[in-house]
């Protein structure tokens, strides 16, 4: 059983073994909000494998190939431009490298938002869309703080999307990107 905040799960604290991913279990907290408990994911009881037997549980990722393509684009960018420029600039080199690797976004793109049913006047506008339910959050920070997580969680519960990628372009040890999901 999978024990969340509400919407507010984020995808870090990946252990990587070859290419299978793996998160541990059993009352373990992993990044900002995930545990696991002891009987596995999505109810079914782990293989009996010896990372199993240890207390890992095999996990998969929401939209994982869209992400992959996301991510690789991402560290493109960085690797071109480093540390040290505005956000915008980083946002225009972004959508060119999307451009050419062929990943659909929208950028700058207004969603209306609205309360109690009732459509308001202010719209909040995405850094980029990417396959029109991954939102991609750019900032240009030395670090990451828990406002910019808010953000992109009360974005993506505002637009009913899923995933989210907060990525800092400016962080202490190289690009920075976390999956939020809602």
């Amino acid at each position: 059983m999978r024990v969340e905040y509400t919407c507010s799960r984020i995808e870090i604290g990946w252990w990587f073994y070859g290419t299978t991913k793996y998160t541990k279990r059993c009352g373990t907290e992993l990044g900002l909000g995930t545990t696991e408990c002891a009987e596995g994911v999505g109810g079914k009881e782990p293989r009996n494998t010896r990372n199993a037997r240890k207390g890992w549980v095999e996990m998969g990722l929401l939209f994982e190939e869209e992400s992959f393509a996301i991510r690789g684009a991402i560290y493109e960018v960085y690797k071109n431009l480093g540390v040290g420029f505005l956000e915008a600039v980083y946002q225009e080199a972004l959508e060119i490298e999307l451009t050419t690797r062929h990943i659909p976004f929208k950028a700058q793109f207004d969603i209306g938002l609205s309360y109690k049913g009732f459509p308001l006047h202010q719209t909040y506008r995405a850094d980029i869309v990417c396959f029109d339910k991954i939102i991609l959050e750019l900032k240009a920070v030395k670090q990451l703080l828990s406002e910019h997580v808010a953000q992109l969680q009360n974005y993506l519960r505002a637009t009913n999307m899923k995933l989210g990628m907060l990525v800092n372009f400016c962080g202490q040890n190289g690009v920075e990107v976390k999956r939020i999901v809602c």
